[in-house]
């Protein structure tokens, strides 16, 4: 699917908490019919959080702190929902991760107790896991 892949980063809000936008990162290449993929968001480092994966400033130009990726939130979303909401909003589209980050980030979503059980299972069947 057209400008949706592995490594995009994208600002949004959470849903239900449109005050604060987050970057989430796309993990998967689309797939299926209806194309889904699984995206991920960072959130800064606070006393509780999920220490599998900690980034750094500088190892993404959004990141200012110390951050870490909130894999208790990832989820499977419909690649043309995200593709449509983005045609409208252009300016959510932020740099690329890096492929040593993403393979980090994928590596920790499946290292990660907080994954969703159902999240784990897609990416270990995509990714051959």
């Amino acid at each position: 699917m057209s400008g949706i892949h592995a490594g995009v980063c994208l600002l949004l809000s959470k849903p239900g908490r449109q005050e604060k936008e987050h970057l989430w990162i796309v993990v998967t290449e689309p797939y299926g019919k209806p194309s889904e993929i699984v995206i991920v968001n960072l959130t800064t480092r606070r006393d509780g959080s999920d220490l599998t994966v900690i980034l750094k400033p500088g190892e993404h130009a959004f990141i200012k702190h110390e951050t870490v990726v909130n894999y208790s939130d990832a989820r499977i979303v419909q690649a043309g929902a995200l593709l449509s909401f983005l045609a409208l909003q252009r300016d959510a589209r932020n740099d690329d991760c890096s492929g040593e980050l993403l393979a980090r980030i994928k590596q920790g979503l499946l290292d990660s107790p907080f994954t969703p059980n159902k999240v784990k299972t897609y990416c270990s069947e995509r990714w051959g896991k």
